[in-house]
């Protein structure tokens, strides 16, 4: 019996959420380029998405942000923080460095933890 390959994770990536729902359509590029234009259509039609670069040790999100953040996986985001609770789309976390309570804002699949924010 064959076992199947591993999944392989985009290294460029534009996530849409059509309206009135959380979860993201991943769009995978093989390119940056491809990705940005992607992301610059989907900004002018009013559509909300971020780009992923996973070029880096941790993920950049671009968002609705003017600047791109730093992303976490859910593996990464614990060994930085907390968690104390959820509430789609947020959750509210401790920071280990300094014990800062603050929220962080997620997106479901695939899952990525972002923009810090201290109480």
């Amino acid at each position: 019996m064959d076992t199947p390959a591993p999944a392989t994770v985009p290294m460029y990536e534009v996530l849409v959420t059509p309206p009135g729902t959380y979860d993201p359509i991943s769009h995978p590029f093989a390119t940056h380029s491809d990705a940005l234009h992607y992301y610059a259509e989907c900004r002018e039609q009013g559509v909300d998405c971020l780009y992923v670069n996973r070029e880096g040790e941790h993920p950049v999100v671009t968002g609705l942000l003017s600047q791109p953040i730093e992303a976490w996986t859910t593996a990464e985001m614990r060994e930085l923080f907390e968690v104390h609770e959820f509430s789609a789309p947020f959750v509210v976390v401790r920071r280990r460095s300094d014990n800062a309570k603050g929220t962080l804002t997620f997106i479901h699949s695939p899952r990525y933890y972002f923009g810090w924010v201290a109480e």
